[in-house]
């Protein structure tokens, strides 16, 4: 190994970058220069104004929030390492540690060097040079005791490389089986949108927190300036005796919203000090921080720490790298994977009998669940509504909620259900697509079209309402909802599904969409297959408007009449779920002859899994 074989692959793996960009076209091309250029000339720039601006910052504020200019640093890099790794997951062209056991170099040496090529990149390009001129300017500003910084962002940036470099080739390893490759891709994706949702989580709670202290204080200045106006109209005090009073009111009351501050300003700073020294990401800013106030050992605990981490995750990653190429990993496995087949053989699902359904109807039930559950790209789908409302959801436990009026409250379940609905619209709306060649099977299959369709909806129920289910329960826990409302809801979900299975079989039938291996977008749509599926977007509504309905009706009643605590929401939804399903009933007999029709024309669509 010698720095000949360095130099080899980092033009390699900037080659394959650029190759990336060629082979999108000029466009692309032009990007990559221009992007090249800028990134180049903002490096230059951001160094020197990083040491420039960090030199007049340093000089404005106390040594402690130097913690807060390197925690911005910290999870500005973070979050760019972040969303490069998984853009660099998604790539089928790695240079892989494989390729690289061509070279004449041992297997320690292709370790070495494909890490330390991993390190060169652009997100490392863009936030070293300010992250240098930042320290240079503590060392500046600090004296020679801050000279600590430039071993705590090498120790940082260490465990980071090191940390990631050793999660990458773990879901390598895994992406190694196609079928694995793209969950571990949806996986991590879900995960990371998650993560990153946790600060702005955080803001909002501080935030809402903060603006009903504020209007509490709002309120007893409120009450006590009335109290003030009421003594003078009943002339118990005087017009200067009322002037002194409000004036020491108003002084009372600034007094106490700087004693505010200031005591949320020092919880603030305990937080994020607790925070910074408890978590390894943090140990950069506390360290930073340290320094600046002329601690010693307290900033090179932290570089030992995050040393210790860094060359951890690297023995690690090694000795993992070398039970995969030695076979030694296969051997662990291979029992455990021998198990696990014997025992899926002997209680095989596709094996079950499911109640009620007859022998073709349970087969295609149990196939279409069974393809569910193997194939990523629909757990993708069927999970987005559960990272929605993780997203957006979680926001509701701000405390905002609270102040939605009594009578739309209820409605939040019922907005919980139309939201799983929507989110589940591009899989349900085009149930044969992820069939694609399989879908032959059903052709040659001497049985009832309209068993298919039936098997096809049991099927897809029971992941899809379980989801729709904790959707309206979470909703229902943080709107506060009566637990009757609750229950409506939930017993809504099947009303709901039979209505909506209803339209998801006719736009199956009429506009299905062929759909690319291992993704669940569209080899290729016609204009009327897109207004098909737009106009059948538009009638998901429908699905949910017997809920709507029934709720409705349950908070008229209230509103003209003097009842109340009659379950009416809960009774009419009983009265609905006969008639839903006599309605699906008969429309399956006609879509079962539809299918017919058209099932050479669907097979022909999805079985076209490329362009």
């Amino acid at each position: 190994m010698n720095l000949n074989h360095l130099n080899a692959i980092i033009r390699v793996r900037w080659q394959i970058m650029a190759n990336r960009f060629r082979k999108a076209g000029l466009a692309n091309r032009i990007i990559l220069f221009t992007v090249m250029i800028l990134a180049a000339i903002g490096s230059l720039g951001m160094f020197v104004l990083a040491m420039i601006g960090g030199k007049f910052f340093l000089e404005k504020v106390e040594p402690f929030y130097v913690m807060y200019a390197w925690d911005v640093l910290a999870a500005a890099f973070l979050f760019a390492w972040a969303v490069a790794l998984m853009v660099e997951l998604q790539r089928s062209e790695l240079l892989s540690l494989r390729n690289l056991l061509h070279l004449p170099v041992s297997l320690s040496g292709a370790f070495f060097l494909n890490y330390a090529s991993s390190l060169v990149s652009l997100t490392v390009l863009l936030f070293l040079p300010p992250m240098l001129g930042f320290c240079l300017a503590s060392v500046l500003h600090f004296g020679i005791n801050s000279l600590v910084v430039f071993a705590l962002l090498a120790s940082f940036l260490l465990m980071v490389t090191a940390v990631s470099y050793q999660l990458r080739g773990w879901l390598a390893r895994l992406m190694e089986n196609k079928r694995t490759r793209g969950t571990v891709i949806a996986v991590t994706t879900a995960f990371f949108v998650l993560i990153f949702q946790l600060p702005n989580l955080v803001n909002l709670r501080l935030s809402q927190s903060r603006a009903t202290a504020y209007q509490q204080q709002n309120d007893a200045e409120a009450k006590r300036l009335t109290e003030l106006q009421q003594q003078l109209e009943r002339k118990e005090i005087g017009p200067e005796e009322y002037t002194a009073a409000v004036e020491a009111s108003q002084r009372e009351s600034e007094q106490q919203r700087a004693a505010f501050r200031a005591a949320k300003t020092a919880a603030t700073n305990r937080t994020a000090s607790l925070a910074n020294a408890a978590l390894p990401i943090g140990w950069l800013p506390h360290g930073a921080s340290a320094a600046a106030s002329g601690a010693v050992v307290s900033p090179w605990l932290c570089v030992l720490g995050m040393s210790t981490i860094g060359a951890a995750s690297l023995a690690l990653a090694y000795r993992s790298t070398l039970r995969t190429y030695t076979g030694a990993h296969n051997s662990v496995y291979q029992p455990v994977t021998q198990r696990r087949t014997q025992a899926f053989v002997t209680g095989s699902l596709l094996e079950k009998r499911i109640p009620f359904l007859t022998e073709t109807q349970t087969a295609t039930a149990l196939a279409t669940f069974r393809s569910l559950l193997r194939a990523p790209e629909a757990k993708m789908a069927l999970l987005t509504p559960l990272i929605f409302a993780c997203v957006f959801g979680s926001m509701l436990a701000t405390g905002a909620i609270g102040k939605l009026p009594a009578v739309v409250r209820p409605w939040i379940g019922i907005g919980a259900l139309g939201m799983s609905l929507f989110g589940m619209a591009q899989m349900m709306l085009n149930m044969f697509g992820l069939d694609r060649h399989g879908f032959r099977a059903y052709v040659l299959a001497p049985a009832p079209r309209r068993d298919i369709l039936l098997g096809k909806n049991v099927g897809l129920f029971p992941l899809a309402s379980v989801l729709s289910a904790l959707l309206v329960v979470f909703c229902g826990f943080v709107g506060k909802l009566e637990f009757v409302h609750i229950a409506a809801t939930l017993l809504q979900i099947i009303v709901a599904y039979l209505v909506y299975f209803t339209i998801s079989n006719f736009t199956s039938i009429v506009a299905p969409m062929g759909m690319a291996a291992g993704t669940m977008k569209p080899v290729s749509m016609s204009a009327s297959v897109i207004a098909w599926q737009l106009a059948a977007i538009l009638l998901v509504p429908a699905a949910f408007l017997p809920a709507a309905l029934a709720l409705a009706a349950e908070q008229f009643a209230g509103a003209i009449t003097s009842i109340h605590g009659v379950p009416i929401y809960l009774l009419l939804t009983a009265l609905e779920l006969p008639l839903a399903l006599w309605f699906y009933n008969r429309m399956l007999n006609l879509q079962g002859r539809l299918l017919q029709e058209r099932e050479q024309t669907i097979l022909a669509v999805v079985s076209k899994t490329s362009d």
